[in-house]
């Protein structure tokens, strides 16, 4: 009885550990992400600083779009729902941005995360 509880409790103990590793993990790329969010921010808004040079003034109003930082709850969301895979998720984000310039962070993450819910049904 003895030997069956300390196997049990051994065996939670290394549980417990591979837990806790795997979220060191999963913070790692979350700042991963958060650092290539910023970055792809920063290339955006570039980007639109050459457009909006070299394209003449025009009389039509531009609308603007602000850059807060992403969500939190939602840059976790996709890294569960992609397995903490940093590089898929990059990659999705920057697909999207491509595909549909001037939105938010917030709305490219919703975005990614609607399509792999849909495309997993």
């Amino acid at each position: 009885m003895q030997l069956q509880i300390a196997k049990k409790k051994a065996a939670l103990i290394e549980t417990q550990s591979a837990l806790e590793k795997q979220m060191r993990e999963v913070s790692q790329k979350q700042s991963s992400l958060d650092r290539l969010m910023q970055q792809t921010r920063q290339m955006e808004l570039s980007l639109q600083q050459q457009i909006n040079k070299e394209q003449p003034k025009r009389e039509t109003q531009i609308h603007s779009v602000s850059y807060k930082p992403a969500n939190k709850k939602l840059q976790q969301e996709l890294l569960t729902l992609l397995h903490g895979n940093t590089e898929i998720a990059t990659r999705l984000l920057q697909q999207q941005q491509n595909l549909n310039p001037g939105y938010s962070a917030d709305w490219y993450l919703e975005k990614v995360i609607h399509d792999l819910k849909r495309d997993r049904q």
